[in-house]
């Protein structure tokens, strides 16, 4: 793993830029560092040895690229998207834990992909297998930025969401396409 503030080892910050539209500020995070983590999106690949953070300083939105590669990456999908839909454990006793589910669609891109839904900043985006790589993107980049009140959906099956989650994970398969 390259250290902190480097230039993103993954991508260029011209096919960010020409990606995501606008002028991203794109460097390369040691691990998903303590600081930046709040901020982006983290619930997908969040040990990638490969992790990049990009925003565009005119207003506040961002992006967060993570690229893993290993002979597993079937097998690390598989569990990505498992976790994707979120569960419900029974810990005995009445008690039971649940995690909220993000999966969204699946979608037609390298030897198979899905669509997360919004974080809670509205940060949505794609997860894409290509052999024994998997590259995360995370983006807000189809919204209003950080000033702007993200525009909450609710889905047919009362899932809470934006409307900039189909928009955003068409921006994050277009950069995935770039990542390398």
């Amino acid at each position: 793993t390259e250290g902190a503030g480097a230039e993103c080892s993954a991508v260029s910050t011209a096919d960010v830029n020409a990606a995501l539209g606008g002028e991203w500020t794109v460097f390369q995070l040691g691990g998903l560092s303590q600081i930046a983590g709040p901020a982006l999106d983290s619930r997908v690949l969040a040990d990638a040895p490969t992790t990049c953070w990009a925003s565009e300083d005119k207003d506040g939105k961002l992006t967060r690229i993570a690229r893993y590669q290993g002979p597993d990456a079937a097998a690390r999908f598989a569990q990505e998207k498992e976790r994707a839909k979120g569960s419900t454990v029974d810990k005995g006793n009445g008690l039971s834990v649940s995690t909220e589910g993000y999966l969204g669609k699946d979608v037609q891109t390298g030897d198979e992909a899905f669509c997360t839904t919004g974080d809670p900043l509205s940060s949505a985006g794609a997860l894409v297998r290509r052999g024994d790589t998997l590259v995360y993107v995370s983006t807000t980049a189809a919204g209003g930025g950080a000033a702007a009140v993200p525009d909450i959906k609710i889905g047919d099956d009362n899932q809470i969401g934006f409307r900039t989650d189909d928009a955003n994970c068409a921006l994050a398969v277009k950069l995935i396409g770039a990542v390398h």
